[in-house]
């Protein structure tokens, strides 16, 4: 199952493009619109140098992810 991340909402905020973060990072933009769709996990290596070329923080990548993870965690019935 792949990470859902924030890089597609982050890079349209910023007026940025998937080609643009594919430059800035030397990949491909096939492999940034794998992430942006989700049909790829990203590996944390990767997320950093997003993290990087963006200017910010990777818990902000992530804060969907976090937030649904707790939520999953904190209704899970302690027996």
């Amino acid at each position: 199952m792949a990470v859902k991340t924030r890089i597609g909402e982050i890079l349209k905020a910023e007026g940025r493009t998937s080609k643009w973060l594919a430059l800035k990072m030397n990949k491909t933009q096939n492999t940034i619109s794998l992430w942006v769709n989700g049909r790829v996990s990203i590996t944390l290596d990767d997320l950093y140098q997003v993290s990087e070329a963006l200017g910010v923080p990777v818990k902000e990548l992530l804060y969907e992810n976090l937030i649904e993870g707790q939520s999953k965690i904190n209704s899970r019935k302690v027996e």
